[in-house]
């Protein structure tokens, strides 16, 4: 397990997480300026803000989703092509995912995964990161195919492999469902996925953790019946990894 970082090192995480998305958010300004791409209906991007419990869980675990369904700045900047201009553009996106403390309340069954797999770890429900394959969604949904590749898995700027160099989990668990396997491809280059059961695979690439996992949307797990079956298998593969 990683020790807990002290105050000075998280400050430093932090600060390197806002010049990161500072760069990052030019970058996609840059693109859609450069692909006159500013008439669709594309979200901000998700940025991370872990909460402190993060940093002191007992196993720091991240968890990947699909993509947002709308996510908005401010109540007056809904998407990018309202908020090109503002310079303060990250720092309300940050303090956007800190204000929507994890999908607190909500009861989806994604958000019910992520917790009660969470919990198996960690006492908090602030403890892990949520994170999304696609940084943005176009439409409230997937976005096609050129800002999905351009926008979140563009090597110039890989933005989902430096969040986890910086954030450092011990556990990724990608919930993608129907996203291409070509897309994690192109993010992760060489890539691999063994299958532990029907359900879970594991993700096997240089800059994962070991305890890296790939299943099914939550939503498609329970009607499938192994909701519950999904979240033990893998919290004890963990844990058998873990005390090896």
């Amino acid at each position: 397990m990683n020790l807990t970082p002290d105050n000075s090192a998280i400050e430093f995480i932090n600060r390197e997480l806002k010049l990161t998305y500072d760069k990052y958010y030019q970058h996609i300004i840059s693109y859609l300026k450069n692909n006159n791409a500013f008439n669709r209906n594309i979200s901000f991007p998700l940025l991370l803000s872990p909460f402190p419990e993060y940093f002191q869980s007992n196993i720091k675990l991240m968890i990947i989703g699909k993509e947002t369904f709308s996510w908005p700045a401010s109540p007056n900047l809904l998407s990018l092509r309202d908020g090109i201009v503002n310079p303060e553009i990250v720092d309300l996106l940050l303090r956007n995912y800190a204000y929507f403390e994890l999908g607190k309340g909500r009861q989806s069954p994604f958000w019910q995964f992520c917790r009660q797999l969470n919990r198996k770890f960690n006492k908090s429900d602030k403890s892990f990161i949520w994170n999304n394959i696609s940084k943005v969604d176009e439409n409230k949904t997937t976005p096609k195919w050129d800002i999905l590749k351009n926008i979140s898995a563009n090597n110039d700027f890989p933005i989902i492999i430096q969040e986890i160099e910086l954030l450092k989990p011990e556990i990724v668990l990608f919930l993608t469902g129907a996203i291409p396997e070509s897309h994690l491809q192109n993010i992760f280059k060489g890539l691999k996925m063994i299958p532990l059961n029907k359900d879970v695979f594991r993700v096997i690439h240089p800059l994962l953790p070991y305890c890296s996992y790939k299943t099914q949307h939550p939503k498609s797990l329970r009607i499938r019946g192994t909701f519950k079956q999904v979240i033990d298998f893998i919290a004890t593969d963990v844990k058998n990894v873990m005390h090896k």
